[in-house]
């Protein structure tokens, strides 16, 4: 018995999901596979299909053509766009860590020209060498 026929058996006595055991399941994989049509290789449908997902998932990190909401790709949109979000929050992170080096490492070297002038360089103590040691590690 195949699938097409369980099939339209249940169609027609008016259910709507027909009940398939274990070993009807596994005579249609088996009809499929006899007929080219396997997930074990190589073929067009599977690499369609992961095209598709693949696809899916590049516009959802790009916030870009969303699928309709109840289309099968949403799911892989949606797992894409919240990669794309995670990326753009640590991208943002990112640019406000910079933003913060760089004002403390101003404030730094406003702090050691202050230091200088009542201290000129060549006497310096412990902590103005620290602090243009940090300085230069810093900028380098």
């Amino acid at each position: 018995m195949t699938l097409k026929t369980i099939y339209s058996a249940h169609l027609e006595a008016g259910l709507e999901t027909p009940a398939i055991t274990q070993q009807q399941l596994n005579d249609a994989l088996t009809e499929f596979r006899q007929h080219g049509l396997s997930i074990d290789g190589g073929n067009a449908y599977k690499r369609d299909l992961c095209d598709a997902i693949i696809g899916a998932m590049a516009f959802g990190k790009q916030n870009n053509n969303p699928p309709p909401a109840e289309h099968w790709c949403k799911e892989f949109w949606d797992i894409g766009r919240a990669e794309g979000a995670r990326q753009e929050e640590l991208l943002e992170a990112l640019a406000q860590a910079r933003e913060q080096r760089d004002a403390l490492l101003s404030a730094a070297q406003e702090a050691l020209r202050v230091i200088d002038r009542i201290k000129p360089a060549g006497n310096g103590n412990g902590t103005q060498v620290r602090l243009a040691t940090a300085i230069e590690k810093a900028t380098a």
